[in-house]
């Protein structure tokens, strides 16, 4: 593209995506459309001069911002996604609420109808405007494209935008920010005769995102490093995993993993890996009860239980997290913003002798655990084998609702694989589009534990597999509904329960992987499921494996577990 002949339209386009690359961004999700082609065509040509800029294209808005989310999960960098007009935007919410909870840096371009176009029945025109703000850091309008304004003003507005994504302005958290783009046709005038070169003189393009992380003070922690203490492991990234897991071995504090934290698979024995189920014995609870001082890097927990403690915890709570979000749900803690590599390397002292009994009591739960479940084909089975199976260096992406809670309570460490999950607002939507996207950066393939609804609820996404070049293995707990509301007390009223709370379907998954040409594979054995998922791995593209099971038996098997007291038998 000419940037000195075009219209001025793409002109403004181009200066749009080129500013996002010069800033690091090098990852664009585009959703079909007309308004936005300025946009599409601008992209289109900076992939020409620059070959490594990677376009995703989805024609599902939802799923697209979700894909994006997984993109910056896992490549921990910016993901920018545009959009056409009108309905277009606002079906990006969900992931836009879900990147603003986990505070990852999504870039949202919307096209827009110029403003007489507006509020007169024009056709694919809404109020896009400030749509997203209580769910953003940052939201600009843009100017409609003209000469009147300098190409300079443009640039310092999308960059200070891809800064505020990033957190680089002030003390800002990261998270999604939002550009709303108004166009007048014409869109596709990329060859004109118009002369813009001196609209261009002096333009100085932006570039430069570094940012050093916060940092804690050396001096004024509230812990007393002479007392026993307590870490929690909340969502990490894998650098801040391994500087936790490195204070617990100086400190001798031991870990309660969760299963987002990138420790709960690693096997270490500084680990409590079964925390939630330790917690369910009171024998272990006394032990748990004698700490006088907790560390939560990160958030969020998962377990119920390790919540529920927190809650009746009377002795010190200090969270730590690079961000200013607040995450004690209880209004206890008292929480510092800092790197929390940096605070694990500059707190603590060396080696308290730590309450030994918890550590035994956790490793003989796993061989319980180990005996108790053997060769039994359900839910809970199939979600331990899968912990135990998983290969070297691939991924795992853990859907919401039981998925979740089954993997935290009863995954067997192993090899420390990296976990993913949407826990920001915790939806059962855009799971699958977020597998695909954190798949795109693990070449050794990835596996996506998920429901039924949950599937169900992102069914479209299923076209993205199509173009995976690595292995992705779905195993997906078919049990004909929302199970995990066997768990609430609602038995009073059977028919409400299962109309309303379970919305039992009836449905398999083989027809959609037929549509979509994807292998599948229904086990009836915990044998055959574990052959399946290793031969998966033996090539590229989706594999599907559905585990079917009745509706009651996963919370029928978790309440027998909690009824065995599996730490009093120890």
């Amino acid at each position: 593209m000419n940037l000195t002949s075009c219209h001025i339209t793409n002109l403004w386009a181009s200066l749009t995506v080129k500013t996002l690359f010069n800033l690091g961004v090098d990852q664009f999700c585009i959703a079909p459309g007309s308004r936005n082609a300025p946009l599409t065509l601008a992209l289109a040509d900076l992939k020409r001069q620059h070959p490594g800029v990677q376009l995703y294209s989805h024609f599902d808005e939802r799923g697209l911002g979700f894909f994006a989310l997984g993109l910056a999960k896992g490549s921990h960098r910016p993901v920018a996604v545009i959009t056409t007009s009108g309905t277009a935007v606002p079906n990006l919410y969900p992931s836009v609420v879900e990147s603003y909870q986990t505070r990852l840096p999504l870039i949202i371009l919307s096209a827009d109808r110029p403003p007489e176009l507006l509020d007169c029945g024009a056709n694919q025109a809404i109020k896009q405007e400030k749509l997203f703000d209580l769910n953003t850091v940052f939201s600009q309008q843009l100017d409609l494209p003209s000469t009147a304004i300098p190409a300079q003003q443009l640039v310092n507005t999308v960059s200070l935008a891809v800064k505020q994504a990033l957190g680089l302005i002030g003390e800002g958290d990261p998270g999604p920010v939002h550009i709303n783009c108004p166009y007048r046709e014409p869109l596709y005038n990329t060859s004109g005769q118009e002369n813009h070169s001196g609209y261009l003189d002096g333009l100085q393009m932006a570039s430069g995102t570094d940012r050093p992380e916060p940092q804690a003070p050396v001096s004024g922690s509230v812990m007393e490093w002479c007392k026993p203490g307590l870490i929690i492991a909340g969502g990490l990234t894998p650098a801040e995993s391994q500087a936790v897991l490195a204070f617990s071995h100086r400190t001798n504090w031991p870990v309660i993993a969760d299963i987002s934290s990138q420790l709960r698979l690693t096997d270490d024995d500084h680990i409590l890996h079964f925390a939630d189920l330790l917690l369910a014995s009171p024998v272990a609870t006394r032990l748990f009860d004698q700490f006088t001082q907790v560390i939560q890097f990160g958030g969020r927990i998962t377990s119920k239980r390790v919540h529920q403690w927190l809650a009746r915890f009377k002795g010190k709570y200090l969270i730590v997290s690079p961000y200013n979000s607040y995450l004690d749900p209880h209004r206890k803690a008292t929480q510092i913003r800092s790197s929390i590599s940096h605070y694990c390397a500059t707190q603590g002292a060396d080696h308290y002798p730590t309450t030994q009994p918890l550590i035994e009591m956790n490793a003989s739960t796993g061989r319980l655990l180990n005996r108790h479940l053997a060769q039994k084909f359900n839910e809970l089975t199939v979600v331990k084998k899968l912990s135990e199976s998983i290969p070297e260096d691939s991924a795992l992406f853990v859907g919401n609702s039981l998925s979740i809670r089954l993997a935290d309570m009863l995954a067997t460490p192993g090899h420390g694989n990296p976990v993913y999950s949407n826990r920001g607002a915790s939806g059962i939507d855009g799971l699958l589009a977020s597998a695909l996207g954190c798949a795109a950066h693990h070449p050794e393939g990835l596996t996506l534990l998920i429901g039924d609804l949950s599937l169900l609820h992102d069914l479209n996404s299923l076209a993205m597999t199509g173009r995976l070049t690595t292995p992705v293995v779905i195993v997906v707990l078919n049990n004909d509904g929302g199970s995990i509301f066997n768990l609430l007390p609602v038995d009073s009223l059977p028919e409400v329960k299962k109309t309303f709370f379970q919305c039992p379907h009836g449905l398999t998954f083989k027809g959609a992987c037929a549509m979509f040409s994807i292998h599948y594979h229904q086990p009836r054995s915990l044998g055959e499921f574990a052959h399946r998922y290793q031969q998966a791995f033996e090539h590229r593209g989706c594999t599907l494996i559905e585990i079917n099971v009745p509706g009651d038996q996963s919370t029928g098997a978790i309440r027998a577990l909690d009824n065995l007291h599996l730490v009093d038998r120890i």
